[in-house]
């Protein structure tokens, strides 16, 4: 099969590793025999990584390939819909993937800022009307189109939130829950308990500073271990996280 993947950003050749779970799951399609094509809608190059094209809107304009598939990973108003609206009838299959806030109410659904971050009133304001409308739009593009699309979650609890922020129950047939995947190494190697180990545990986070990743549960984990070595990998003022258990 010819498979289009539509996503706000990929991975590209400079090092850049936004949305690389998405990746993931490509290397695996194409690990299967499928032909697989990233639309990124944060580029405007067209390069190849891992054996894969990934262009823009621009070049797939000029360049209108037949796709089997289209697969839409974290899909959102600016990209995603609008690009719908004019190429929907370009596919038979149309796939849906939600990872999270695309179909949320972040202000209700995500845990409280720590302290230390300074909340802007506005933007919090104006996040609040855009997930508010957000919410709307897919409620009735996905009810106008149900017969089309298919849905897939990555945790029975994003399915739920789905249910409840966009107000559509699904038939069973049309959607599935599936894990989300990390990469072939985490699921064929295993652990060796035998050998010494520099940490007891490690955590990756790409910003310690947002609440949602948990660095806060990670610290009381710590302190309430002091035995154990943890080692906290990611971006953000980590000492201030720590302070706020102190």
């Amino acid at each position: 099969m010819n498979l289009l993947i539509a996503c706000a950003d990929y991975p590209n050749l400079d090092g850049e590793i936004s949305l690389n779970y998405i990746r993931t799951r490509n290397i695996y399609y194409k690990k299967l025999g499928h032909n697989v094509y990233v639309l990124n809608f944060s580029t405007n190059e067209k390069y190849c990584i891992d054996g894969i094209d990934v262009f823009g809107v621009e070049e797939f304009k000029k360049n209108k390939a037949k796709y089997d598939m289209l697969i839409c990973h974290a899909p959102n108003l600016r990209n995603h819909y609008l690009f719908l609206l004019n190429y929907k009838k370009e596919f038979r299959n149309l796939v849906f993937f939600f990872h999270g806030h695309e179909v949320l109410k972040s202000s209700k659904v995500y845990s409280k800022p720590y302290p230390y971050l300074k909340v802007n009133r506005i933007k919090k304001i104006l996040k609040d009307f855009y997930d508010e409308f957000k919410l709307k739009i897919w409620h009735f593009y996905f009810k106008k189109h149900i017969d089309d699309f298919h849905f897939i979650f990555v945790s029975n609890w994003m399915y739920n939130e789905f249910k409840k922020w966009v107000k559509l129950d699904l038939p069973k047939e049309k959607y599935n829950i599936t894990y989300n995947s990390i990469g072939e190494l985490f699921e064929t190697i295993q652990y060796d308990n035998r050998n010494s180990k520099d940490y007891d545990f490690i955590t990756i986070r790409s910003f310690l500073d947002g609440s949602k990743y948990s660095i806060d549960v990670v610290n009381l984990l710590a302190f309430k271990c002091p035995e154990y070595k943890f080692l906290v990998v990611g971006k953000g003022m980590a000492e201030k996280a720590m302070d706020i258990l102190r």
